[in-house]
Protein backbone atom coordinates (compact mmCIF):
# COMPACT_ATOMS: atom_id res chain seq x y z
CA UNK A 1 0.00 0.00 0.00
CA UNK A 2 2.88 2.08 0.84
CA UNK A 3 4.64 1.90 -2.59
CA UNK A 4 0.65 2.86 -4.35
CA UNK A 5 0.93 6.17 -2.55
CA UNK A 6 4.20 6.76 -3.06
CA UNK A 7 3.52 6.02 -6.95
CA UNK A 8 0.54 8.70 -6.64
CA UNK A 9 2.52 11.03 -5.10
CA UNK A 10 5.30 10.66 -7.78
CA UNK A 11 2.53 11.31 -10.53
CA UNK A 12 1.12 14.23 -8.78
CA UNK A 13 4.92 15.83 -8.49
CA UNK A 14 5.36 15.18 -12.50
CA UNK A 15 2.05 16.65 -13.38
CA UNK A 16 2.70 19.51 -11.24
CA UNK A 17 5.85 19.89 -13.15
CA UNK A 18 4.33 19.94 -16.39
CA UNK A 19 1.92 22.16 -15.51
CA UNK A 20 4.62 24.81 -14.15
CA UNK A 21 6.06 24.46 -17.72
CA UNK A 22 2.85 25.48 -19.41
CA UNK A 23 2.54 27.98 -17.82
CA UNK A 24 6.05 29.58 -17.53
CA UNK A 25 5.87 28.85 -21.53
CA UNK A 26 2.41 30.70 -21.76
CA UNK A 27 3.97 33.50 -19.48
CA UNK A 28 7.19 33.70 -21.83
CA UNK A 29 4.79 33.65 -25.13
CA UNK A 30 3.66 36.69 -23.55
CA UNK A 31 6.86 38.72 -22.76
CA UNK A 32 7.81 37.48 -26.59
CA UNK A 33 4.36 39.00 -28.36
CA UNK A 34 4.67 42.78 -26.46
CA UNK A 35 8.18 43.15 -27.15
CA UNK A 36 7.19 42.11 -30.66
CA UNK A 37 4.27 44.60 -30.49
CA UNK A 38 6.24 47.46 -28.87
CA UNK A 39 8.80 46.78 -31.80
CA UNK A 40 5.78 47.00 -34.38
CA UNK A 41 4.62 50.24 -32.23
CA UNK A 42 7.72 52.24 -33.17
CA UNK A 43 7.37 50.79 -36.89
CA UNK A 44 4.16 52.40 -37.01
CA UNK A 45 5.54 55.79 -35.90
CA UNK A 46 8.35 55.80 -38.55
CA UNK A 47 5.82 55.57 -41.00
CA UNK A 48 3.81 57.83 -40.15
CA UNK A 49 6.53 60.08 -39.57
CA UNK A 50 8.04 59.21 -42.99
CA UNK A 51 4.67 59.67 -44.41
CA UNK A 52 3.94 63.15 -42.96
CA UNK A 53 7.39 64.09 -44.50
CA UNK A 54 6.37 63.13 -48.18
CA UNK A 55 2.82 64.99 -47.33
CA UNK A 56 4.58 68.40 -46.65
CA UNK A 57 6.63 67.72 -49.83
CA UNK A 58 3.76 67.15 -51.83
CA UNK A 59 2.24 70.43 -50.86
CA UNK A 60 5.50 72.11 -51.17
CA UNK A 61 5.41 70.92 -54.86
CA UNK A 62 1.85 72.10 -55.45
CA UNK A 63 3.06 75.43 -55.05
CA UNK A 64 5.99 75.76 -57.68
CA UNK A 65 5.57 75.98 -61.50
CA UNK A 66 4.30 73.39 -63.69
CA UNK A 67 7.78 72.08 -64.97
CA UNK A 68 9.59 71.64 -61.78
CA UNK A 69 6.45 70.52 -60.07
CA UNK A 70 6.30 67.76 -62.62
CA UNK A 71 9.70 66.16 -62.24
CA UNK A 72 9.65 66.51 -58.73
CA UNK A 73 6.27 65.14 -58.26
CA UNK A 74 7.62 61.64 -60.42
CA UNK A 75 10.10 61.68 -57.20
CA UNK A 76 7.62 61.43 -54.70
CA UNK A 77 5.26 59.50 -56.71
CA UNK A 78 8.34 56.77 -56.40
CA UNK A 79 9.16 57.24 -53.13
CA UNK A 80 5.38 57.03 -51.65
CA UNK A 81 5.61 53.13 -53.88
CA UNK A 82 8.44 52.39 -51.57
CA UNK A 83 7.09 53.20 -48.24
CA UNK A 84 3.62 51.55 -49.57
CA UNK A 85 5.51 48.38 -49.91
CA UNK A 86 7.03 49.22 -45.96
CA UNK A 87 3.68 49.40 -45.21
CA UNK A 88 2.31 46.20 -46.84
CA UNK A 89 4.84 44.40 -44.79
CA UNK A 90 4.11 46.22 -41.57
CA UNK A 91 0.40 44.99 -42.23
CA UNK A 92 1.19 41.74 -42.69
CA UNK A 93 3.21 41.65 -39.69
CA UNK A 94 0.73 42.43 -37.42
CA UNK A 95 -1.17 40.29 -38.98
CA UNK A 96 1.35 37.13 -37.37
CA UNK A 97 1.25 39.37 -34.25
CA UNK A 98 -2.90 38.35 -34.01
CA UNK A 99 -3.33 42.42 -33.97
CA UNK A 100 -6.03 42.44 -36.74
CA UNK A 101 -7.73 45.94 -35.96
CA UNK A 102 -4.37 47.73 -36.09
CA UNK A 103 -3.39 45.64 -39.49
CA UNK A 104 -6.60 46.32 -41.36
CA UNK A 105 -6.20 50.01 -40.79
CA UNK A 106 -2.28 49.88 -42.02
CA UNK A 107 -3.72 47.89 -45.00
CA UNK A 108 -6.27 51.11 -45.50
CA UNK A 109 -2.92 53.66 -45.32
CA UNK A 110 -1.09 51.34 -48.00
CA UNK A 111 -4.31 51.59 -49.93
CA UNK A 112 -4.18 55.38 -49.57
CA UNK A 113 -0.23 55.84 -50.06
CA UNK A 114 -0.86 54.01 -53.77
CA UNK A 115 -3.57 56.11 -54.11
CA UNK A 116 -1.24 59.34 -53.34
CA UNK A 117 1.25 57.26 -55.92
CA UNK A 118 -0.60 57.26 -58.52
CA UNK A 119 -1.83 61.15 -58.09
CA UNK A 120 1.39 62.38 -57.74
CA UNK A 121 2.53 59.84 -61.12
CA UNK A 122 -0.47 62.02 -62.30
CA UNK A 123 0.76 65.63 -61.26
CA UNK A 124 -1.74 66.14 -58.96
CA UNK A 125 -0.01 67.60 -56.05
CA UNK A 126 -3.41 68.31 -53.97
CA UNK A 127 -4.53 65.18 -54.62
CA UNK A 128 -1.52 63.29 -53.89
CA UNK A 129 -1.33 65.25 -50.49
CA UNK A 130 -4.76 64.86 -49.45
CA UNK A 131 -4.31 60.74 -50.07
CA UNK A 132 -1.25 61.00 -48.08
CA UNK A 133 -3.18 63.27 -45.45
CA UNK A 134 -5.46 60.17 -45.29
CA UNK A 135 -2.76 57.64 -45.27
CA UNK A 136 -0.97 59.60 -42.15
CA UNK A 137 -3.89 59.40 -40.16
CA UNK A 138 -4.54 55.47 -41.03
CA UNK A 139 -1.46 54.59 -39.77
CA UNK A 140 -1.93 56.73 -36.13
CA UNK A 141 -4.99 54.92 -35.71
CA UNK A 142 -3.25 51.58 -36.52
CA UNK A 143 -0.52 52.88 -33.58
CA UNK A 144 -3.85 53.56 -31.39
CA UNK A 145 -5.29 50.26 -31.90
CA UNK A 146 -1.87 48.06 -31.17
CA UNK A 147 -1.39 50.80 -27.99
CA UNK A 148 -4.61 48.91 -26.88
CA UNK A 149 -3.52 45.33 -28.03
CA UNK A 150 -0.35 46.40 -26.49
CA UNK A 151 -1.86 46.79 -22.78
CA UNK A 152 -4.58 43.90 -22.96
CA UNK A 153 -1.43 41.76 -23.56
CA UNK A 154 0.75 43.58 -20.33
CA UNK A 155 -2.81 43.00 -18.58
CA UNK A 156 -2.91 39.32 -19.27
CA UNK A 157 1.04 39.61 -18.63
CA UNK A 158 0.32 40.10 -15.05
CA UNK A 159 -2.35 37.91 -14.65
CA UNK A 160 -0.23 35.15 -14.92
CA UNK A 161 3.12 36.29 -13.11
CA UNK A 162 0.26 36.69 -10.52
CA UNK A 163 -1.36 33.43 -11.18
CA UNK A 164 2.18 31.97 -10.87
CA UNK A 165 2.93 33.64 -7.46
CA UNK A 166 -0.46 32.37 -6.20
CA UNK A 167 0.43 28.63 -6.40
CA UNK A 168 3.56 28.97 -5.30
Amino acid sequence: MGEVTSRQRQVVESLQEILDILANRRESELARLTKKLREAQRGLTELAQKEESLQNQMLEAAQQPESPQRSQLQSLSAEQERLKEETDRMARQLERLMAAQAAQSTRLAATKMGQASQSAGQGSAKEASAHAHQAKEALQEAGRQLAQQQRQNDAELVMEQLAQLRDT
